[in-house]
């Protein structure tokens, strides 16, 4: 590899000094004194550039003082056993630059062969502070420590080291080494949990994390707290992929974590304990609310937070957290918190894109869903519904007033697809048992047919929406209907038009999605995901025209609304308006919008409903701004070939 090096990088000191190290490694250490030699003899004025390891600077030294050259001497001298060289050249190589780590590390190696060990210490310890992230010199500045048992001088050596490199494996194990040495368990535990969440796991660390949670046991509520206490509940199944991120977001601010299995068969629960949760087994009987409410049965807390393991709350959502459960209020109140359900596609009802408000933000955007999730604790709070378990039923009962506030819940379910599918199915499953059990309940008929659209069964979701319609229009006033107002995203009826809309547009049926989608835009109140839909559907079936005006007006009350745009670009590009849909591209690039697959989509329903041109069109605008992937090439090569 040496031989192999440009004739100019031989000459050049950094050139040299790799060479030189790379043979001194490989056991040839004349050859490496022949560079050393070169190096010091040098007249080339040394880069400005840091050594070898990263510690220090070689700016304004001369070729003659350059300290890996002094260094590399020094380690040629110790293999000679030329003791009182090696401490020459070492002590040399620090005077030539103060801030070479290995020179320091080195020579305190040598005074602790020669059993001088405070002078040892010193050099060592300063060896680590320049060059923390070197395995060799913290491993070795660790290791004397060690055997001297004076952990607690060392430990704001490895607290700093930890904070300045957090992502560092070998200086966080070593720091949780001496914090466990020091029996500082607790100290240890946190760093422990954050190792899991930045490393993973193995079956060996896992197995010393709990050998540590065991000293100290679960999380305990002090009985004698004067504030507002706080236990979350949870559920769980199989959730070690997402589990460590999960608890680690809420450690800080829960007082207790109670979490049932259903029957685990990984690791998750020995995630859950080396968090200190208690965890309780309990055999699944297909019942989210019973699994959910014997989670409550356990806690003690004065408050209860419900998450699922695929979930995390941010940090800086922790104050109004506490502020809510340390609140003195003369009655019980319980709070709704809306969850950012993450995905990467904008076609779902309720799509909003990301804005950088929170660090916890993934995929293009997020679909809200409110929910109740912090309670107070109380037997007549509870679950129902066997599945989508909800507290509310149990909340009205009681006449405990539901409130709003600002913290948001961060669910990342929904970009693991595999595992969404999954979930959807059981979820199918058992809204068809119940709608088979009672096929004329307007909620049973709601909920599967919205879960039938998430699984792409399309033709199953339109009949369900079209006998939903015929049951509300045969009894308008019915309670099923009351029922469906509290859980819907606002009219019931403009929201189950639109969800045919939607059902029709993806099964290529564009006429009948576009009536569906006129019906809405007679509603009381347009949410703009409506008028979305109905613009889509009238680019495809209807008027450009009557497309543009719905979306400008839209755009007037959310001018940054990113689907809007998208269909803006769509129209100028079939008007042949290529300026303005470039400029649309690359504001919806900018705000790192996913645009290219949603074109290639537009394309196709305009060839499948006989627009070929319009597709052409867009396919074209595509490749012109070079954001084409390859179904861009492969539709317009057909599509050509069609004409």
């Amino acid at each position: 590899m040496i031989g192999t090096m440009p004739e100019t990088a031989k000459i050049e000191l950094k050139g040299l000094e790799y060479a030189g190290y790379a043979k001194e490694g490989l056991g040839l250490d004349d050859e490496a004194a022949g560079y050393v030699e070169l190096m010091l003899a040098s007249t080339i004025t040394p880069t400005p550039t840091l050594p070898r390891g990263g510690g220090g600077s070689i700016e304004g030294s001369s070729a003659g003082e350059y300290a890996p050259a002094l260094n590399l001497k020094g380690i040629l001298a110790f293999k000679k056993g030329e003791k009182d060289k090696a401490q020459d050249y070492f002590m040399k190589a620090i005077d030539a630059d103060p801030g070479y780590g290995e020179a320091h590390t080195n020579l305190g190696v040598l005074y602790w062969g020669m059993d001088k060990k405070e002078e040892a210490l010193q050099y060592l310890k300063k060896g680590f502070i320049l060059l923390p992230t070197v395995p060799d010199v913290s491993s070795i500045y660790y290791s004397i420590i060690s055997s001297l048992g004076i952990f607690s001088d060392a430990e704001a050596d490895f607290q700093e080291a930890s904070n300045l490199y957090p992502n560092n494996k070998n200086i966080t194990f070593l720091f949780i080494d001496l914090l466990i040495q020091q029996s500082k368990f607790d100290s240890a535990m946190i760093k422990i949990e954050d190792a899991l969440a930045l490393f993973g796991m193995d079956d060996g660390m896992l197995n010393a994390a709990l050998a540590v949670r065991e000293k100290i046991g679960p999380l305990q509520i002090e009985k004698a707290s004067q504030r507002g206490t706080l236990s979350l509940c949870m559920i769980v199944k199989n959730e070690e992929k997402h589990l460590v991120r999960c608890l680690r977001s809420v450690r800080d601010v829960v007082d207790e974590i109670i979490i049932v299995d259903t029957g685990s068969t990984d690791k998750t629960v020995d995630i859950a304990k080396v968090f200190g949760a208690k965890v309780f087994d309990f055999p699944w009987t297909g019942d989210f609310s019973a699994a959910r409410n014997e989670s409550l049965k356990y806690a003690t807390g004065d408050w209860i937070l419900v998450l699922d393991a695929d979930e995390a709350i941010s940090a800086r959502d922790f104050d109004e957290l506490r502020t809510l459960i340390n609140k003195r209020t003369s009655s019980p109140v319980a709070y709704t918190i809306v969850t950012r359900n993450y995905m990467n596609s904008m076609r779902v009802i309720g799509w909003m894109p990301n804005s950088g408000q929170y660090q916890e933000e993934a995929g293009t955007g997020w679909v809200p869903s409110p929910k109740v999730r912090l309670v107070p604790r109380r037997k007549d709070v509870f679950f129902t519904n066997p599945v989508h378990e909800l507290l509310e039923n149990s909340l009205i009962h009681a006449k405990i007033p539901v409130s709003n506030c600002k913290i948001i819940v961060h669910h990342y379910g929904k970009l693991d697809m595999e595992r969404d599918a999954q979930k959807g199915e059981d979820y199918y499953l058992m809204g068809k048992i119940k709608y088979e059990s009672d096929p004329t309940n307007m909620k049973y008929i709601y909920e599967l047919a919205k879960q039938a659209h998430l699984l792409h069964k399309y033709e199953e979701a339109v009949d369900l929406w079209l006998k939903l319609l015929s049951l509300i229009e045969a009894n308008p006033q019915s309670p099923g209907y009351q029922e469906i107002v509290q859980i819907s995203y606002g009219e019931p009826v403009p929201e189950i038009y639109i969800q045919l809309a939607s059902s029709y547009l993806l099964l290529g049926r564009f006429e009948e999605a576009l009536t569906s989608a006129v019906k809405v835009m007679d509603a009381k109140v347009k949410k703009k995901e409506y008028v979305h839909i109905y613009a889509h559907c009238e680019i495809i079936a209807g008027s450009l025209e009557k497309a543009f005006r719905a979306l400008e007006e839209l755009l007037k009350s959310d001018p940054d609304y990113l689907p809007a745009l998208l269909l803006k670009a769509v129209i100028f590009c079939l008007e042949g308006k290529n300026e303005e849909a470039r400029e649309l591209f690359l504001l919806l690039r900018q705000k790192k919008v996913q645009i290219t697959d949603a074109l290639n989509k537009f394309a196709t329903e305009c060839h499948t409903h006989g627009k070929k041109n319009g597709a052409l069109l867009i396919l074209t605008a595509l490749m012109e701004n070079k954001i084409s992937n390859e179904e861009t090439i492969k539709l317009l090569e057909e599509y050509q070939k069609g004409q």
